[in-house]
């Protein structure tokens, strides 16, 4: 039997718009949200997130601002940049968007933006609530797999789910959510022994290892469900994720298409992160403006 596509690209849309009636409540109020994107990166994923963003954000009537950095630029030049926008009363949230260049230090980079304008949960402020369930923004491509998985009834509890890439901005944050959801979880990396064995034997496998083809049918039980998060550009200019799609469609009960699939809930959950920054910088109940919507 064919898989479920789980739609994520209709799913944003339908947020989007809901988004945008919020924002222009906001706007009658005076009050202007904005995201700021600092990027270093030539990537062609990260281009075309970037894209995604500022085309979402102008949809939905947040100011967004991508401001692009050299390689050769130095740490403290770096910092200073960050700390601009941090402390611009106007400045709703700030990402910084990977991979960066590797001179840089990363644990320190994480520091440079409040918990409060850090829209994608990555200060170790912010991963410390996680840990303790208490993280007021989750890196949102976890937020937008989390949501997906409400959208389309997939219960964890009690499940076995292996999550593929232990980054802070993925696999981590992902494995300690559905830990705290009492979901089993495995963690696999690039060091992984017997990566396929430990597929097989799991209900959910939520993949962001940037490696094409990596999970065939062969390394996948019937009725497994799939979140394939990575983002590979082919030779011949089209975007394919870790999962071989065409196979493993007719040997899973869901998964998520690359592209339409994750990356358009990442985004979203972007935009309503800034909407929430927006709302706790100017003292405004979140959870009652969205309600509202």
């Amino acid at each position: 039997m064919k898989a479920i596509e789980i739609n994520g690209k209709e799913i944003a849309n339908r947020l989007l718009k809901q988004q945008q009636k919020v924002v222009q409540r906001l706007k009658n109020d005076g009050i202007i949200p904005k995201l700021v994107v600092i990027t270093f990166s030539d990537d062609e994923a990260s281009q075309v997130y970037i894209k995604q963003k500022a085309k979402k954000a102008k949809q939905i009537g947040i100011d967004f601002e991508c401001h692009r950095l050299n390689h050769s630029v130095s740490q403290e030049d770096f910092k200073r940049c960050v700390k601009k926008y941090d402390n611009d009363p106007s400045t709703s949230g700030i990402i910084i968007q990977f991979p960066i260049p590797q001179q840089y230090d990363l644990k320190e980079v994480s520091t440079w933006i409040s918990p409060d304008k850090d829209v994608d949960g990555l200060n170790p402020m912010s991963m410390g609530w996680l840990l303790t369930d208490q993280a007021h923004f989750l890196p949102c491509t976890p937020k937008g797999i989390l949501y997906l998985m409400d959208a389309y009834n997939i219960d964890v509890v009690g499940k076995d789910i292996v999550i593929i890439g232990n980054s802070h901005i993925v696999g981590l944050p992902l494995a300690i959510i559905l830990t705290h959801q009492d979901a089993t979880v495995t963690l696999c990396h690039r060091l992984t022994a017997n990566l396929s064995a430990k597929c097989q034997q799991a209900d959910i496998i939520i993949s962001a290892a940037g490696s094409v083809n990596l999970i065939g049918s062969n390394d996948v039980k019937s009725g497994v469900i799939i979140f394939d998060v990575g983002m590979n550009r082919l030779a011949d200019g089209s975007l394919v994720g870790d999962v071989d799609y065409a196979k493993v469609i007719n040997k899973a009960a869901k998964i998520t298409p690359v592209p339409g699939g994750v990356g358009p809930m990442t985004v979203a959950m972007l935009m309503d992160q800034t909407i929430m920054a927006t709302c706790y910088q100017h003292g405004i109940d979140y959870q009652q403006v969205i309600e509202c919507r």
